[in-house]
């Protein structure tokens, strides 16, 4: 009797691991290039020039602030240089990471779908990491064997549907 409720638990927990972990990658939706064009505030690329990390007010989370210098705007109005705040950072010697939220490096090229808060004056990426795309060597990275050229263009597209 024993030997079957041990195989009988071992069961049920085999059976609903599967299941946490599905609801677990449910926390962010998917989305689709016409999803982030018609959602984000603004669409724009260019290059992090510089970053800040910095505790929240409570002191429970740390928060990041990257600088970019706006090379190209598919979508909405922007100065030349706007800020992208991310949740996470590494500052006091203590690293947080939010696994949704996209990571940024300094020299990096990006393509950004931004939310604007008004009240900051800050970007966030809409879709959390889907909203941040990187380019290296003329390719979007995360898109393989997508151009820098024809990712633009898809962008342009997507917007004006």
């Amino acid at each position: 009797m024993k030997r079957l409720l041990a195989l009988l638990f071992v069961f049920g927990v085999t059976w609903a691991l599967p299941a946490a972990d599905e609801s677990a990658e449910a926390a962010v939706i998917a989305m689709t290039l016409d999803d982030l064009a018609q959602g984000a505030d603004a669409i724009f690329a260019g290059q992090i020039i510089s970053k800040s990390s910095s505790w929240t007010e409570n002191g429970a989370m740390i928060n990041t602030e990257f600088t970019v210098q706006v090379t190209s705007t598919l979508k909405g109005q922007l100065p030349q240089q706007v800020t992208v705040k991310v949740p996470g950072g590494d500052l006091d010697g203590i690293k947080i990471r939010n696994a949704e939220a996209p990571t940024f490096e300094l020299g990096e090229s990006v393509y950004v779908f931004g939310q604007h808060d008004t009240a900051t004056d800050q970007y966030k990426t809409y879709g959390w990491f889907q909203g941040k795309y990187t380019v290296l060597n003329g390719m979007v990275r995360e898109l393989n064997g997508v151009s820098v050229d024809e990712f633009h263009t898809q962008i342009l597209n997507a917007v004006n549907n």
